[in-house]
C-alpha cells in the first residue's frame, strides 16, 4: 500500500527517504506531545505521533510510542492514571537504542528527555522541530 503523505505544502514524506531494510537495525522512543486544551487538539497530537512512527518505520527501525498504547486504557486527565503512564513508559524507555523528540517540549516530553539522559541509560537523543526535520535528516544519512 502507498502510504505517501503530504507534510508543511509541497514535501511528499516518502519521496524523499528510500524504502530500507524490513529487518528492524534500532529500537526508538518516539516522544512527541499528547495533551492539548482541546479534544480536536488532542486527536491531532494523536495523529501527528502516528506519522511519526510510520516515518521511523518507514526506513528500517522500531518505534515505540507510550503515548499511543498506553491512553486507550488510561486516563490522562487523571493524576495518578498520567503518572502510572509515564512510568511505565519511563520503563520502555530503557529497553530503547535512543530517543527521538518531535515538536516542542512539553512536561511530559521534558521528563522522558531527561530520563534518557540520566540513570546511566545515556541514550541518544535527536530533536525535530516537526516531521520535514526528521525525513531530511533521514534522506541526508
Amino acid at each position: 500500500m502507498d502510504r505517501r503523505v503530504q507534510v508543511d505544502g509541497q514535501l511528499r514524506l516518502f519521496d524523499l527517504v528510500e524504502d530500507r531494510p524490513t529487518e528492524p537495525e534500532m529500537v526508538i522512543f518516539v516522544c512527541s506531545p499528547l495533551r492539548a486544551s482541546t479534544v480536536l487538539g488532542v486527536e491531532e497530537n494523536l495523529l501527528a505521533a502516528r506519522l511519526y512512527c510510520e516515518a521511523v518505520s518507514f526506513v528500517g527501525k522500531v518505534p515505540i510510542a507510550p503515548h499511543l498504547l498506553f491512553p486507550q486504557f488510561l486516563d490522562d486527565d487523571s493524576p495518578v492514571q498520567r503518572e502510572r503512564g509515564i512510568a511505565m513508559g519511563l520503563k520502555l524507555l530503557e529497553r530503547c537504542d535512543a530517543l527521538y523528540a518531535f515538536g516542542v517540549l512539553s512536561e511530559g516530553m521534558r521528563r522522558e528527555v531527561d530520563a534518557a539522559g540520566v540513570c546511566g541509560l545515556n541514550k541518544t537523543i535527536r530533536f525535530f522541530p516537526h516531521l520535514r526535520a526528521y525525513v531530511e535528516w533521514e534522506a541526508a544519512r
